[in-house]
C-alpha cells in the first residue's frame, strides 16, 4: 500500500461549493477520503463563497488525509443570489477553465502516475477536448435523448464508473455504439461506518437532541428534494397518519419551502416533527435516536438510476428499514434486513409501518443483519473497487 501510495496521486475535480448542504458533498468528501487511504490525493474545487462558515473536514467528519485546493471562478450565486439555467453553465464553465489552466501550469496533465478523477460534465468535456484522458464517474444519468457532448466524453475517458445499473443501463440505450460503455464498471456509493458507529445510546441521542418523547420513532432523513423534484416525503407523511399508530414521524431535512407545504398538507399534525436542515456531523445521533427508518422512492427516471447514500447509512444504523421494492433498492434491500413495500401504494406503506411497530423479534433480527450487511458498502471498500478497476 505505501509503494501504491507513493508512485499515485488522485485528482479529484468537482464543481463543488464547500461545505454544502447537498448530498453530492458528503459522497465526494468521503470518497476523498477513502481514496487517500490508498494513494495521494487533492480535490480541486472552485473558490466559491461557502453557504456557511465551516471547516469542510470537521463539517463532514473526515480525517485531513488529502488537501484541497481552490481555483478562481465567476461567482455567479453572490451576483444573483440564485443560479438560474445559463447563468449555471457560465459558472461551470468557468470553474472548468481554470481547472485545466491549473493542470497545465502544474504541469499535471503529462505525469501518468496522476489520474484525473471527475462526476462534472462540463470539466470532462473541456479534459477530454485537451486530449486529457481522465476516469468519470457518472451519477443518475435521466436525459430524455442523448447527448453528443456525452457521448464524445464517453469515448475518450480512461474508465467509466457509475453508481447504478439503471445508470449504466440508460446509458448503453443512448450510446449503444460506445465501446467504452462495455466495461464501465457498476459501483455504488457508500458508507462510513466508524462516524455512525456512535457511543451514545438511542436515550442519550435524543437527550442531546432535545427528544422528550419516549415513544417509538419513525425517521426520514435526508434532502425532501432532488433536481427540482419532490423525493416522496408526502407519501410518507400520509402513510404514516393513515396507520394511526402511537408513534412519532421525524422529517429531517430541507427545503424549509417544502417543510411549509408539508405542515400546511397535513394541518400541522403534532405527531410529524420537521427538524429541517441540520449539519451533518448530527446525522449519528439521528440515526441512534429513530426507531425505525423509511426510504420514500416513487418510480420515475430517478427512482431507476439512483444509488441513495441513505440507504446505506440507515443499514450502518442497526435500526429497521421500510423501503420500496424497486430495482436500485432491492440490488441492496432484502426480506431479511428490511421490510419492502410496493411502491405505487400507500396502503401497502401504511401496513408496513404497522409491522415494524407491533413485531419487534422481527424487527431486531432485520436490523441485525442490516448491520452485518453493511459492512460490504464501506467507503474503503468502495474506493478499493474503483481503483482497483483503474488500473
Amino acid at each position: 500500500m505505501l509503494e501504491l501510495k507513493r508512485m499515485t496521486k488522485l485528482l479529484y475535480i468537482a464543481n463543488l461549493r464547500l461545505p454544502t448542504d447537498k448530498a453530492h458533498g458528503v459522497q465526494i468528501m468521503k470518497s476523498c477520503e477513502a481514496f487517500a487511504q490508498f494513494v495521494e490525493v487533492e480535490l480541486l474545487v472552485p473558490r466559491l463563497k461557502p453557504l456557511f462558515k465551516k471547516d469542510p473536514f470537521s463539517y463532514y467528519g473526515v480525517r485531513r488525509d488529502f488537501v484541497i485546493n481552490k481555483v478562481p471562478v465567476f461567482e455567479i450565486l453572490a451576483l444573483t443570489g440564485w443560479i438560474w439555467g445559463w447563468l449555471g453553465y457560465i459558472q461551470s464553465f468557468s470553474f472548468s477553465i481554470s481547472a485545466v489552466l491549473y493542470l497545465f501550469f502544474k504541469k499535471k496533465t503529462g505525469d501518468s502516475n496522476i489520474i484525473l478523477y471527475s462526476r462534472d460534465y462540463m470539466t470532462l468535456f473541456l479534459l477530454v477536448l485537451f486530449g486529457i484522458h481522465p476516469v468519470a464517474e457518472i451519477h443518475d444519468y435521466r436525459s430524455k435523448n442523448p447527448k453528443r457532448r456525452i457521448d464524445f466524453i464517453l469515448h475518450r475517458c480512461r474508465k467509466i464508473i457509475v453508481n447504478s445499473e439503471g445508470t449504466l443501463e440508460a446509458l448503453r440505450n443512448h450510446y449503444t455504439d460506445n465501446t467504452q460503455l462495455k466495461t464501465a464498471e457498476v459501483i455504488p456509493n457508500g458508507v462510513d461506518l466508524d462516524f455512525l458507529n456512535i457511543k451514545e445510546t438511542k436515550e442519550e441521542a435524543r437527550r442531546k437532541l432535545g427528544i422528550l418523547s419516549d415513544k417509538k420513532i419513525f425517521g426520514y432523513l435526508g434532502r425532501l428534494e432532488t433536481v427540482g423534484k419532490e423525493k416522496g416525503v408526502s407519501e410518507i407523511i400520509h402513510s404514516f397518519l393513515a396507520a394511526d399508530i402511537d408513534a412519532l414521524l421525524y422529517v429531517v431535512g430541507g427545503p424549509d419551502r417544502l417543510i411549509d407545504k408539508y405542515r400546511s398538507e397535513f394541518n400541522n399534525n403534532e405527531r410529524v416533527i420537521f427538524k429541517g436542515q441540520v449539519d451533518y456531523f448530527l446525522v449519528p445521533l439521528y440515526l441512534r435516536s429513530f426507531d425505525v427508518v423509511i426510504i420514500p422512492m416513487p418510480e420515475g427516471k430517478h427512482a431507476r438510476t439512483t444509488s441513495p447514500m441513505k440507504l446505506f447509512e440507515y443499514l450502518a444504523s442497526g435500526k429497521t428499514i421500510i423501503a420500496p421494492r424497486i430495482q436500485s433498492i432491492t440490488k441492496y434491500l432484502k426480506d431479511n434486513n428490511s421490510i419492502l413495500f410496493d411502491s405505487d401504494s400507500a396502503e401497502a406503506l401504511s401496513e408496513k409501518i404497522k409491522i415494524a411497530i407491533n413485531n419487534p423479534e422481527l424487527t431486531y433480527k432485520l436490523s441485525q443483519q442490516a448491520l452485518i450487511d453493511a459492512k460490504n458498502y464501506s467507503w474503503r471498500n468502495r474506493a478499493k473497487l474503483i481503483l482497483d478497476f483503474i488500473k
